[in-house]
């Protein structure tokens, strides 16, 4: 549709236009015709036009008068000449020509008509003069009337009057008509012709996969609200394909707070699972330590870097498939109240309070068994050492949760499951404070997590910046020298940002395509698309 109305659009501006030219000619003369007629009407309808009639009327009877009087005395003057002759006998003459007393009566007489006839004569013309000056002013004023009107009917014509007297002088003759209306014919099936050849052709295989991308984007953001939705609600498991997918990356990553059963009053369902609050503190730019409350009577206090190197020991961790899930069964403000636990919110509490009271518990392990019990206690003992190593204020109540672990107790919290939480709360004390220096945290990439089930870790301005540029390299297998790829990564991932992966598979042919939705803080979508298209500028 949008095309076939491109098509009458180019015949209007361009057929149209070419049938106008070839009939120049006759337009002008209907133009100038129709010009005439506007000026005779400005001219009979004038207001000056009665007394111009009028002065008209008076000249004209001044002038019979004139006339009328020349030839009085022209008719006098015969019959004096005739007279003053005297009486003419035939044979002889009697008296002398001019001198007798009735000549000189007649000749008298004769003189006052002619002075009589002048005076009258010189009134007649004087009363011509001023009404032929009054006409000529009548007539001066008539005449710029009619200039005007033409003026504005010379203006008038411009492409519209062109166009309408076209189609008059068209659709005045039915030839004309037939004629006008098979050239439009032909050039609206010249515009559309490509329509016929592309509805008549089969789909071909970049049809295909625009067809393909334009359904993924129209379902793009209905598909992630709900699976995040139903995260939220714990009823991911009922989600099937790629949602599924979404959804075990996001629950099993830094968001499994999102599941409502997480924040229930009750105990856990063992009955004896240990509980730990860390109050984690986020000072001014001259400070940074956060506050960690491993029980309710023991309490150390550590930096950035404290953290970091947790944070480093838990992703090799996560690299090594050793990572023990930790929940957050609630969170509350300084005040004591209980906030929602949700990333977003709780960075929001962060930035208002710069202080949040987080009680997590550890996933009950009990029943994986007794091997998966040691494997746990092992992994922990490993931690503990490389703790020991980095700080030794970490190591030391660590060391008391990893030996009630490894001697047959409930499974405690240790660094390396409070670091999993730490990660995103150090992410977050970060972006709410940009001014103090940039920590080194490693993203991993697709390789370092074969499941496919945890996120990449967090970055911030520089490192974000160069662990994408490794990572599109290394993923999508492409030249990384596409200037809109490069302009997107300098000015949008200027920020920190949490970063998670999905991993879509497409059934139908056999194709596995790899996304990630950028979030910031808000919960806001800030990027997502497929590489590719990220690649071409989109």
């Amino acid at each position: 549709m949008p095309r076939v109305i491109l098509a009458v659009l180019i015949w209007a501006t361009v057929g149209e236009a070419m049938f106008t030219f070839a009939m120049k000619g006759e337009i002008d003369r209907a133009i100038a015709e129709k010009t005439k007629i506007a000026v005779n009407d400005t001219r009979s309808g004038s207001v000056y036009e009665a007394e111009r009639s009028e002065l008209a009327g008076k000249i004209k009877k001044s002038e019979d008068d004139l006339v009328t009087l020349k030839d009085e005395v022209q008719k006098a003057e015969r019959e004096l000449d005739a007279e003053m002759g005297g009486v003419k006998v035939e044979g002889r003459t009697t008296g002398i020509e001019g001198k007798g007393p009735q000549a000189k009566l007649k000749a008298e007489l004769l003189e006052n008509a002619r002075r009589r006839l002048a005076e009258q004569g010189a009134q007649l013309q004087n009363s011509i003069d001023e009404l032929t000056i009054r006409l000529n002013d009548v007539k001066s004023k008539i005449d710029t009337a009619a200039n005007a009107r033409e003026t504005i009917e010379a203006a008038a014509n411009g492409p519209e009057t062109r166009h309408r007297i076209m189609l008059e002088l068209v659709f005045a003759n039915p030839f004309s008509a037939i004629g006008f209306l098979l050239i439009a014919l032909v050039l609206l099936i010249i515009d559309t012709l490509w329509l016929y050849l592309k509805f008549s052709a089969k789909e071909c295989e970049y049809d295909r996969l625009l067809r393909r991308h334009d359904d993924r984007l129209k379902t793009k953001d209905e598909r992630f609200e709900a699976v995040i939705t139903s995260v939220k609600s714990g009823n991911q498991e009922k989600l099937r394909g790629q949602e599924k997918t979404l959804a075990d990356a996001i629950a099993n990553s830094y968001v499994r707070e999102l599941n409502n059963e997480m924040f229930a009053s009750n105990e856990h369902s063992n009955g004896t699972a240990d509980r730990t609050r860390i109050k984690i503190e986020a000072p001014e730019f001259t400070a940074d330590q956060f506050e960690v409350f491993l029980t309710e009577k023991e309490t150390f206090t550590v930096t950035l870097d404290d953290l970091m190197s947790e944070i480093e020991i838990f992703l090799e961790d996560v690299k090594e498939q050793k990572r023990v899930n930790v929940e957050i069964r609630e969170a509350r403000n300084s005040d004591g109240e209980l906030i929602e636990r949700f990333i977003v919110p709780l960075l929001d509490q962060l930035n208002r309070d710069r202080r949040v009271l987080l009680r997590l518990t550890e996933l009950d392990t009990a029943k994986a068994g007794t091997d998966e019990q040691e494997s746990e206690s092992g992994n922990a003992h490993e931690h503990q050492q490389r703790a020991q190593t980095s700080k030794s204020k970490v190591a030391e109540p660590e060391t008391q949760h990893t030996d009630s672990q490894s001697n047959g107790s409930s499974p405690k919290v240790t660094s390396r499951l409070i670091a999993e939480k730490l990660q995103q709360l150090v992410a977050a004390y970060i972006y709410l404070f940009p001014g103090l220096p940039e920590p080194t945290i490693r993203m991993r990439s697709k390789a370092d997590h074969p499941d496919h089930s945890g996120a990449n870790g967090f970055a911030s301005g520089s490192d974000l910046i160069t662990i994408f540029e490794e990572f599109f390299i290394e993923t999508c297998k492409s030249d990384f020298a596409s200037p809109h790829l490069h302009r997107f990564i300098k000015h949008e991932l200027v920020h920190n940002w949490i970063c998670f992966k999905e991993i879509v598979d497409d059934h139908d042919h056999g194709e596995q395509f790899q996304y990630w939705d950028l979030m910031v803080r808000g919960g806001l979508p800030k990027f997502r698309g497929r590489f590719d298209y990220a690649q071409r500028g989109l």
